[in-house]
């Protein structure tokens, strides 16, 4: 009997064993599942707070042809202005502009599994709202489809759009209307970028090429004599300047060459590929007025000689002369004889012609001069460098002999010749005015002796304290007044 006890005892603790042990499990169980469902309710407020906080809205539909709409979360409804508890439509396409709806709907008949477009909704006020649809197609638990949809409201970003797409248009406007040149080379990619005017002004076959060390080779766009100023701002902003310009030679579309400045900026960081904009303006009407400008300055109006102010500056700048063996640098003064005859009997129509053959006949005979100018009146003056005396005396024989003319009117004849004074530069004279004055002194000579014909300031030298020992200083031919009347 008392066994019979002790295993009804057992089993008695076994069973209660296995009681607590299930009651433990289960509670183990209850507590696993009620973390899972506050877990699961804060994802899903989490969720509601992030849907809510978009600047957007969220809904579920039905996708069929009228867009039944399953569910929308607050926001939504808040963004196309229907307040808490009023009534609000039940399909999308309600809402819809038309073009939109069939535009969506043909989206989903292609079986799209995520849908992304742009369209309008109608507000509760009628107004139209901007918003950006992304859709995914899914099913619910009882397997029939759905599209869960995010709108995003894109009326800023959209107003930004269109106000850059303004920008561009009326940026592409002023580029095809203005003269300048817009350029954008990216050096890593090897690419040049240009405004459409940039053809049309330097042909297609202008664009520059990439040399092997990913420079610009501008040999068919750049005039070679300017390529070392194109060099130049290329050196410039590889050594890190913010800016660089030149003024060059660019051949155009018809084939000839015209100025431009071509201004590039740098835009790339410190270690970043390098990357350049700028632009090519044409000033090539400016530069050559400017360039007839000066040279109307600096010329005779008759003669396109140096004026007397030009010839001077020229021969200065090349001052001080330093002979080289039995070569120099040679000042040669000439005026014509019988010029006020000319004029006075026959005008100054034929005088003018006298003056033109005699600067013709000049720049002729020394074609190698460093200058050649008219003084005013029928004074000339030649500028010669590196010249042996005697190859200079053959030069001026050809002049005398080239100046010998005659003009004739009815039954009047006028002989034109030239006194010629020559001064070779001995490194003594302290300026140019010094030897100016040799040579109008050597030149005054040979007007004295009979006129047609010239003489070297060291020929006459001598002889002038000698032939000027009876007259005053005044009358001396280095101070001779400019309006003597054979002069």
């Amino acid at each position: 009997m008392d066994h019979l006890v002790s295993g009804y005892g057992f089993l008695l603790a076994l069973v209660g064993i296995l009681t607590l042990g299930i009651l433990g499990l289960v509670f183990v169980m209850l507590r696993l599942q009620r973390n899972s469902q506050r877990r699961m309710r804060a994802s899903d407020q989490r969720l509601a707070h992030i849907a809510n906080n978009i600047n957007g809205g969220v809904i579920q539909l039905s996708p069929v042809e009228s867009l039944p709409i399953l569910d929308a979360n607050n926001a939504f409804w808040a963004m196309l202005g229907y307040s808490e508890g009023q009534s609000h439509p039940e399909h999308l396409v309600d809402i819809m502009q038309h073009s939109d709806a069939a535009s969506l709907q043909h989206k989903l008949h292609k079986d799209a599994q995520a849908i992304s477009m742009e369209l309008v909704l109608r507000r509760a006020d009628n107004t139209w709202l901007p918003l950006l649809l992304r859709g995914t197609v899914g099913t619910t638990a009882d397997d029939k489809p759905v599209l869960d949809c995010v709108l995003l409201f894109i009326a800023d970003q959209k107003h930004m759009r269109e106000e850059l797409e303004e920008e561009k248009e009326r940026y592409r406007l002023i580029l095809e209307h203005s003269q300048d040149i817009i350029f954008d080379v990216n050096v890593e990619k090897r690419q040049f970028q240009c405004s459409s005017n940039f053809r049309r002004k330097f042909g297609d076959d202008a664009i520059p090429s990439f040399d092997a060390h990913g420079e610009l080779n501008p040999r068919r766009v750049i005039h070679a004599e300017d390529l070392p100023a194109f060099r130049e701002i290329w050196r410039r902003i590889l050594a890190g300047a913010p800016t660089a310009f030149a003024v060059v030679r660019m051949p155009t579309a018809e084939g000839r060459y015209i100025w431009c400045r071509i201004q590039t900026t740098r835009v790339s960081k410190p270690g970043m590929p390098l990357r350049l904009v700028g632009k090519i303006v044409d000033i090539d009407e400016s530069v050559r007025q400017r360039a007839q400008l000066e040279r109307l300055s600096q010329r005779d109006s008759l003669t396109d000689l140096l004026n007397k102010t030009a010839f001077n500056e020229k021969v200065k700048s090349c001052l001080p002369v330093r002979p080289q063996g039995d070569k120099t640098d040679a000042l040669i003064f000439l005026d014509l004889d019988n010029f006020k005859t000319l004029n006075d009997t026959m005008g100054h129509i034929r005088g003018d012609d006298a003056l033109l053959k005699t600067s013709e006949i000049i720049k002729s005979t020394f074609r190698n001069a460093d200058a050649v100018g008219r003084f005013g009146g029928d004074e000339f003056c030649v500028f010669v460098r590196g010249i042996t005396r005697e190859a200079l005396r053959g030069r001026v024989e050809a002049l005398r002999s080239g100046l010998h003319m005659f003009f004739e009117e009815d039954d009047n004849v006028v002989e034109i010749t030239a006194s010629i004074g020559i001064y070779l530069f001995d490194g003594t004279e302290p300026s140019y005015e010094v030897a100016l004055e040799r040579a109008d002194t050597a030149q005054y000579h040979a007007k004295q002796a009979n006129k047609n014909t010239f003489f070297f300031y060291d020929e006459v030298v001598d002889t002038w304290d000698e032939s000027f020992s009876g007259v005053s200083t005044d009358e001396k031919p280095g101070s001779m007044p400019e309006n003597n009347a054979e002069r």
